[in-house]
C-alpha cells in the first residue's frame, strides 16, 4: 500500500509541476480557459500536494521538514514561471502557493492526530477486555 501512496504522489507532483511550468496549463487539460481567472487553482492543486506527501509516509521524516521542502518547491515553481513564455510571476499566486502547502500539511496533521488518538482507545479498549 505504502508503494501505491508513493507513485500516486510522485505521479501528482510530476503533473503539477508540468502544468505550472506550461504555457497553457488549461489547454493541456482541455479547457478554453482558466475557470475563476484561475483563483483558488493555486491553493488546491498545492492543498493536494501537501496530503500526498504527507500521507506518503516517507521515512517520516518531521512533519516542518515536508514544510519546508513543500514550501520550496512552491515558490520554484511560480518563480520558473517567469522564463515560460506566456506566463508570468505574480505574487498573489506565491501566497496562494504557501497557504496552500500549510493548510494541506495542517490538515493532514490535524485528522493524523485524531487517528492516532482514536487507534490508542481502540487499542485500550480491547486490552481491557481482554484482562
Amino acid at each position: 500500500m505504502r508503494i501505491i501512496r508513493l507513485l500516486v504522489c510522485l505521479s501528482y507532483a510530476a503533473l503539477l509541476t508540468v502544468l505550472l511550468l506550461s504555457p497553457d496549463p488549461a489547454g493541456m487539460m482541455g479547457l478554453k480557459k482558466a475557470p475563476l481567472e484561475d483563483i483558488g487553482i493555486h491553493f488546491s492543486t498545492l492543498f493536494l500536494l501537501a496530503v500526498l506527501v504527507h500521507a506518503t509516509r516517507w521515512p517520516k521524516p518531521p512533519h516542518w521538514t515536508l514544510m519546508m521542502f513543500l514550501a520550496v518547491y512552491a515558490l520554484a515553481a511560480e518563480a520558473l514561471q517567469a522564463i515560460v513564455p506566456g506566463r508570468t510571476v505574480q505574487l498573489f499566486d506565491f501566497i496562494e502557493n504557501l497557504l496552500g502547502v500549510s493548510a494541506g500539511s495542517g490538515v493532514y496533521c490535524f485528522f493524523q492526530r485524531k487517528w492516532n488518538a482514536w487507534q490508542r482507545k481502540k487499542n485500550e479498549r480491547a486490552s481491557i477486555e481482554c484482562e
